[in-house]
C-alpha cells in the first residue's frame, strides 16, 4: 500500500498543506487562507481514503474542520485538484464550491459515462499526433490511458458559483483565466497582499505539462476563437499576464 507523507507550513498568512500523491508529480499542495472573515480553500486534493484522512488530520491540527471552510476554489479539472470535492460538500453543505465555466463544463462532460467512447476516440487521435512528434508506442498508450482512465477516478460536483476571467471573489480575490496546462485553468490573485495561487500554471520544481486537450465539440464551438492548435502559445500568453501582476509570493500546487 502506498504510504502518503505530509507536512503543513504557514507562509505569511497562508497555510500550505502538502501531501504525497502516487504519481510522478510526487505531491500536491492545497492552501487555506482567510479573506474578509471567510476561510478559503484552494483546490480539493486527491480522492483516496488515506489521502482524505491525512488532509482532515492536517486541517484539524490548525483548529479547523471541513465545516469551517466557507469557500473552495478549484483551479482546474485534474484528479489531484478536484478529488475530494464531493466529500467536502457532503460534510459541509454550506461550502461554496467555485469553478471556472470551462472547468465545470469539461468536468461534467468527461465524467458522464455516456461520453466514454467519444473521449477515447479523441484521446487516440491526440496520441497518434504526439507519436508523430517522437513519442514511443508505450508513451502513446499512456496518453490514451491518461485521457480515458483518469476521468473514471473523478466525480462531478455541481459548483455553487461559476466564474469567468477577471471576476472577483470576496472583494479581494481576482480570477485569472490561464489556459495552457488545462483549458479552463485559473490562477487566483490576492491583489491586496500580492499572493498568487498558481495551481499547475507555475510549479516549484518542474515545468508544467502543456497539454493537448480532449475538448467536447460544443465547448470547442463556444470558444471558436481559441487557438487549439498552439496550446504552448496560449500558455505563454497566460504566463505574460501573470508576470504583469508582479506577485509577492507564488503558491504552486506541486
Amino acid at each position: 500500500m502506498y504510504k502518503f507523507k505530509s507536512e503543513i507550513d504557514k507562509i505569511d498568512d497562508v497555510y500550505q498543506i502538502k501531501i504525497d500523491v502516487p504519481f510522478q508529480v510526487k505531491f500536491v499542495c492545497c492552501y487555506i487562507l482567510k479573506i474578509n472573515g471567510k476561510n478559503v480553500l484552494i483546490d480539493a486534493g486527491f480522492n483516496s481514503p488515506a489521502w482524505r484522512k491525512i488532509f482532515l488530520q492536517q486541517i484539524n491540527s490548525i483548529g479547523l474542520n471541513i465545516e469551517d471552510i466557507d469557500v473552495c476554489i478549484i483551479t482546474h479539472n485534474h484528479l489531484d485538484h478536484i478529488g475530494l470535492i464531493q466529500e467536502f460538500k457532503r460534510k459541509n453543505p454550506n461550502l461554496e464550491i467555485v469553478m471556472h465555466d470551462i472547468t465545470n463544463k469539461t468536468l461534467k462532460w468527461e465524467t458522464d459515462k455516456s461520453n466514454t467512447e467519444e473521449i477515447e476516440k479523441e484521446a487516440i487521435e491526440i496520441s497518434i499526433k504526439m507519436k508523430n512528434y517522437g513519442l514511443s508506442e508505450e508513451e502513446r498508450l499512456r496518453i490514451v490511458q491518461f485521457f480515458t482512465y483518469w476521468p473514471k477516478l473523478r466525480n462531478y460536483q455541481i459548483p455553487d458559483k461559476i466564474v469567468h476571467d477577471d471576476d472577483k471573489l470576496l472583494n479581494d480575490l481576482e480570477i485569472i483565466w490561464t489556459p495552457g496546462h488545462s483549458f479552463g485553468h485559473i490562477c487566483i490573485f490576492d491583489a491586496k497582499r500580492k499572493y498568487l495561487f498558481s495551481g499547475d500554471h507555475i510549479l516549484s520544481r518542474i515545468t508544467p505539462h502543456i497539454g493537448n486537450f480532449v475538448i467536447p465539440d460544443f465547448l470547442a464551438a463556444e470558444y471558436a476563437n481559441y487557438n487549439f492548435n498552439n496550446v504552448l502559445e496560449q500558455y505563454l500568453q497566460s504566463l505574460d499576464r501573470i508576470d504583469s501582476l508582479n506577485p509577492k509570493i507564488i503558491f504552486p500546487a506541486h
